[in-house]
């Protein structure tokens, strides 16, 4: 995965996974895309307050259970 410099401290994924639709899935279905792209090294998630109303903010939240180690990653 190609990494983007971001201020000396942090570097994001080229790539980065859209979080529009997730509320479209199940938990498992948000888990295995979420799993999936952190095991590629993608670090860099797009998120909007509007994407599902918030819902889709609060399946990713559920599906990296928020945990400092994935959060730090």
């Amino acid at each position: 995965m190609k990494y983007i410099d971001i201020g000396g401290k942090i570097s994001a994924s080229a790539v980065a996974l859209g979080c529009m639709r997730l509320n479209a899935l199940d938990e498992k279905g948000t888990d295995k895309i979420i799993d999936c792209a952190i095991e590629r090294g993608i670090n860099f998630f797009d998120h909007a307050d509007i994407y599902g109303q918030g819902a889709c903010e609060s399946r990713f939240a559920q599906a990296v259970r928020m945990s400092p180690s994935v959060r730090e990653r």
